[in-house]
């Protein structure tokens, strides 16, 4: 018996102290952010070997994963090799491949086909006529054009050209959303100026909404349209001179679609906005059900102030 003892002790002196101790993966302290060069048991080709994270990523990367599930990754978590240049799209073959480049999706900043917005920056609406010319609209009457805001942004003045002046007189302006059926500005408006003065010269702008910038658009490399509308008082009305379309120009028969063919080709009956008359200056209505009348007049082409971009 005491030979059997003695053996014993020297077989539990051979052993580490960890493998003495408990030693379940449960009881081990949490590790730390791995650094990639940890070691981890494996077996390679029937033989033992050591292993590192750094060599687990590396076969991860390399090997294709199919996933046929929707599968939800987090921001910047997914990383495409084989994507190169300043890609913008990404095609899919036949067999579900991914790839894409600079050159076949439109390389550099921005979005595909349409240059970003840039804060702090003026615009003109996207779209319409091209030729301009000096408009004088008429006390009582909201003049409206559809035109296009491309992309995303947040708009904080609005402001349109003087180029007539009216001593005393005002104008004011305003932005509708744009009916899916008929295609013209409809409902409440999503912005407006306060009296904006015509006796001067010059580009004046007003501040939207009493101070609080209205973010419009719809998005990246998207066209979204919009009615861009004006009124003037009784004393700018038919003296003060505004930068708009000009008479007889095709510009909203080209988007909007007209009621006759003289209206959508051009010359002196070409339809350049739309018009609704009763109106009173400074009170902007709702247009859901506004029974507009196409015409000739050219449509204001106003200008407006991007407080910021997405």
């Amino acid at each position: 018996m005491r030979r059997i003892l003695i053996i014993g002790a020297a077989i539990l002196s051979l052993l580490s102290p960890a493998k003495a101790a408990d030693s379940t993966v449960t009881a081990l302290t949490a590790a730390g952010a791995l650094a990639g060069t940890e070691l981890f048991y494996c077996v390679q080709t029937a033989a033992d070997r050591k292993c590192t994270p750094a060599q687990i990523q590396a076969y991860l990367t390399a090997a294709t994963n199919t996933f046929s599930a929707v599968q939800t990754f987090n921001a910047n978590d997914l990383k495409l090799a084989g994507v190169t240049g300043s890609t913008q799209c990404l095609h899919a073959d036949t067999t579900g491949v991914v790839t894409g480049t600079g050159s076949d999706c439109g390389a550099g900043g921005g979005t595909v086909g349409l240059l970003p917005y840039v804060s702090g920056s003026y615009y003109a609406p996207f779209g319409g006529a091209t030729t301009t010319a000096s408009q004088l609209y008429v006390n009582g009457t909201t003049y409206c054009r559809v035109a296009y805001f491309k992309n995303l942004g947040t708009v904080d003045s609005l402001g349109a050209a003087v180029i007539i002046i009216s001593s005393g007189g005002n104008f004011q302006l305003a932005v509708y959303a744009i009916s899916a059926t008929t295609q013209l500005p409809t409902g409440s408006p999503l912005m407006t100026t306060g009296s904006i003065s015509t006796t001067s010269l010059g580009t004046p702008t007003g501040t939207v909404n009493s101070g609080t910038p209205f973010q419009i658009g719809s998005g990246s490399n998207n066209l979204t349209p919009y009615g861009f509308c004006i009124m003037v008082d009784a004393t700018a009305g038919g003296v003060a001179g505004f930068t708009a379309t000009a008479n007889g120009t095709t510009g909203m028969a080209s988007d909007v679609g007209s009621t006759t063919a003289a209206l959508a080709m051009g010359g002196q009956q070409g339809f350049g906005s739309v018009q609704l008359s009763g109106q009173t200056f400074g009170t902007w209505p709702n247009l859901t059900a506004a029974g507009f009348t196409r015409n000739s007049f050219g449509g204001i082409i106003p200008v407006f102030h991007l407080s910021s971009v997405p």
